[in-house]
């Protein structure tokens, strides 16, 4: 008997006994021991699951590290923006600043503050990796950016694009409050023209001109429009859009700006008289005073024609007519002046009939072969019929006796 018993005794002790907590368990205590593992833990979810599972991430971002089995063989993150803070990058006197913010994501939201805590637009805002920001300025500012990559538990959700001036961004946030970011194919924020909410789960964005790239909806985190967000202004030339940029700046005298709120809209003005006025009609338009214009039109005088003369169906042209004959009469006359005293511009004159003279036609006198250094030889349709020629010492100092010479005069109408 006692052989038997120590024989029971050692059998019952070399049993392991395994605890059903499921069954047999009743408010189980933890608290007490020195650790304790309740979820799988890995670098990578398992491939199969059951729903209900949970499993750690071990190499994730902090606070987007666990995972439930939502449906068989899927994981889904559980835990993401709620505790993971978003990122914050101080600068002083900068125009460019680099934020590494880790939240594992290039669907980021970005707004930056001054030192007063006053929200200031970027320039630019590029995404350089899924871990890193650069945001630039027109000027140098100091203060903090702020980076969202997570909304809640929810990460941003991004809608792709190629060529679009309108896209559908289905975000399925459950709220009309939402925060939207876009960026082009580089990961450099774009403007877009309008932003409307279509309901709690989807928005449509659009853009002055066709644009490729992705949108980014956050509806839970905090993230701000910054640059890269708001319906801002639309700048087009002959209604062709111009690139977009955040700022736009009026210079020139006189040009003033205002901002009038009520009609959601910025006034500026140019004052009268800085600019040319209507001229009324077609044609060459010349400033003829301070604030005035007026339309001119090139016309054709003798020997000459001229197309497209108020400019207004091609540039004006301007030719000589080939027919035109120019008409010379020519004068002969043997003169011996008398001496000429120094002065600079003392003459002797000699005044020839030559019939259909006008006034002032054009008169070209020769210069005969060996007239004397310091003379000019000069000529004028003085009147009807009336050429005056003149030979005049130009010396300041030393009278000049001209020999007898044959002179030519010609005249040109």
């Amino acid at each position: 008997m006692r052989l038997a018993g120590l024989i029971l005794a050692c059998s019952a002790a070399a049993q392991t006994t395994t605890v059903d907590l499921g069954r047999q368990g009743r408010n189980a205590d933890f608290s007490a021991f020195p650790f304790t593992r309740t979820v799988k833990t890995g670098t990578a979810a398992p491939a199969t699951c059951t729903v209900g599972d949970l499993f750690f991430d071990s190499d994730a971002t902090p606070g987007a590290n666990v995972y439930g089995c939502t449906a068989t063989n899927t994981w889904t993150l559980e835990t993401g923006g709620a505790s993971a803070a978003n990122a914050s990058q101080s600068f002083t006197a900068q125009t460019s600043v680099s934020i590494t913010h880790n939240l594992a994501t290039s669907n980021v939201l970005a707004q930056c503050y001054n030192a007063s805590d006053v929200a200031i637009e970027y320039n630019s805002l590029t995404v350089n990796s899924a871990n890193a920001v650069t945001v630039t300025f027109a000027i140098a500012q100091t203060g903090r950016c702020v980076v969202n990559g997570l909304g809640g538990t929810t990460a941003n959700v991004s809608q792709s694009f190629t060529a679009q001036t309108s896209v559908a961004l289905n975000h399925n946030l459950n709220t009309v409050n939402i925060l939207v970011h876009c960026y082009n194919a580089s990961d450099v924020a774009i403007e877009y023209n309008s932003l409307t909410i279509n309901s709690a789960t989807a928005a449509t964005v659009t853009f002055a001109i066709a644009q490729t790239g992705r949108c980014v909806a956050n509806g839970f985190g905090s993230g701000g429009s910054g640059g890269g967000g708001g319906g801002g202004h639309t700048i087009q030339d002959e209604g062709s859009g111009l690139t977009q940029r955040t700022g736009l700046n009026f210079t020139g005298a006189g040009i003033t700006c205002s901002d009038d709120s009520g009609n959601d809209r910025t006034n500026c003005n140019v004052p009268s008289g800085s600019g040319m006025a209507e001229p009324g009609s077609n044609g060459v338009v010349v400033r003829t005073g301070p604030g005035t214009t007026a339309a001119r039109t090139l016309t054709a005088g003798a020997g000459i024609t001229v197309s497209q003369g108020d400019g207004v169906a091609g540039n004006p042209a301007i030719a000589i007519e080939t027919n035109v004959v120019v008409t010379k009469l020519r004068a002969v006359v043997t003169w011996d002046p008398s001496s000429i005293a120094a002065g600079g511009g003392t003459c002797a004159s000699n005044t020839l009939t030559i019939s259909g003279v006008q006034q002032n036609d054009t008169v070209v006198p020769n210069r005969p072969n060996g007239t004397e250094d310091g003379l000019d030889i000069v000529a004028a349709a003085t009147a009807t019929d009336t050429v005056v020629l003149k030979v005049c010492n130009r010396q300041a100092s030393g009278a000049i006796d001209p020999a007898e010479r044959t002179y030519t005069v010609t005249v040109i109408f």
